[in-house]
C-alpha cells in the first residue's frame, strides 16, 4: 500500500503538469482559430479539427495510456448518429480523438462549466435540459438541422454517467434522432477512463483506452423494428463489447 501511494503521487506529479501544459497550449490555439474563422465557418469545422488533433495527441503521448481506435466496419460516409456508453467526463476527450466532424448533445449544466463548457458553446454543440419536454423537442430539431447539413451528432443514450462503470440502460433519444433524420446510427464502446482516472487522480498503471465503433444500424432497420427493440439491441452490443474490454467490472454480476 505504501509503494502504491508513493507511485500514485509520482505519477500525478507528472500527469497534471503534462495536462496543464497541453490544455493551456491547445485551448489558446483553439481560441485563436475560432476568432479567425467564426464568421465564415458556421459549422466550426476548423475549430473541431483542432480539437481532434488536441485530443488525439493528448491521449497518444501520455505514457500511462495505450490508446487505440477500432472499427468493426467502415463508418458511414455521410452524417450519422454516434451512440456511446458514458463512464466519465473524460469520455468527451476520447470520442473527440476521432477524426470526424460532429456535434455533441450535452446536458445544459455542462455549458456553464469552465473549459468543457467553453468548448461546447463555441463549437455550437447542442444543449439539453433533461427536465424540460420543450427542450427535448428543441434538441431533436437542432440535431435534425445539423444532420441535414451533413454534420453528425454524438449522444450518450444512458443520459448520465454510469454509477459503477458498467453500461446502463439506454434511453430512446439518440434513436429518435436517427429515425427522424433518416440517418444510420453507429454504436460506440468507450473503455478505460474509469480504470485510469479516479476522482482527480490518475492511477499508477498503464491502462488501455479503447474507442470501438460497432457495426452501424442501417436506416432500413428503423422501419423494421421499434425504437425500443433497436435501443435494447444497441445497448446489449455495447455492453458485450465493454464486458470483453473490461471483464473485471462484470465479474460480480448476480
Amino acid at each position: 500500500m505504501f509503494l502504491y501511494r508513493v507511485g500514485k503521487v509520482l505519477v500525478n506529479l507528472y500527469f497534471w503538469p503534462y495536462t496543464l501544459v497541453h490544455f493551456t497550449f491547445w485551448l489558446l490555439l483553439c481560441a485563436v482559430a475560432w476568432l479567425l474563422t467564426f464568421l465564415f465557418d458556421p459549422e466550426r469545422r476548423v475549430f473541431r479539427a483542432l480539437l481532434h488533433v488536441w485530443c488525439w495527441l493528448y491521449l497518444k503521448l501520455c505514457p500511462f495510456w495505450r490508446f487505440r481506435i477500432e472499427k468493426e466496419s467502415p463508418l458511414p460516409r455521410g452524417a450519422c448518429v454516434f451512440a456511446a456508453n458514458h463512464q466519465s467526463l473524460f469520455d468527451i476527450v476520447v470520442l473527440l480523438a476521432l477524426n470526424r466532424h460532429f456535434k455533441w448533445v450535452a446536458k445544459k449544466e455542462l455549458f456553464s462549466r469552465p473549459f468543457v463548457g467553453w468548448l461546447l458553446f463555441f463549437g455550437r454543440d447542442v444543449s439539453l435540459d433533461r427536465a424540460s419536454l420543450r427542450d427535448a423537442s428543441q434538441m431533436l430539431r437542432l440535431c435534425n438541422r445539423w444532420l441535414e447539413r451533413g454534420v453528425s451528432v454524438a449522444i450518450f443514450p444512458e443520459g448520465h454517467r454510469s454509477a459503477d462503470g458498467r453500461v446502463a440502460h439506454f434511453k430512446r433519444g439518440a434513436f429518435q434522432v436517427a429515425l427522424d433524420a433518416g440517418v444510420p446510427l453507429v454504436p460506440v464502446m468507450i473503455s478505460g477512463p474509469v480504470q485510469s482516472i479516479r476522482g482527480y487522480f490518475i492511477e499508477p498503471a498503464i491502462v488501455p483506452i479503447r474507442l470501438k465503433f460497432l457495426a452501424p444500424i442501417a436506416v432500413e432497420e428503423f422501419s423494421r423494428n421499434s425504437l425500443d427493440e433497436i435501443a435494447l439491441r444497441v445497448e446489449e452490443s455495447i455492453r458485450g463489447a465493454h464486458r470483453a474490454a473490461v471483464p473485471s467490472l462484470y465479474s460480480q454480476e448476480s
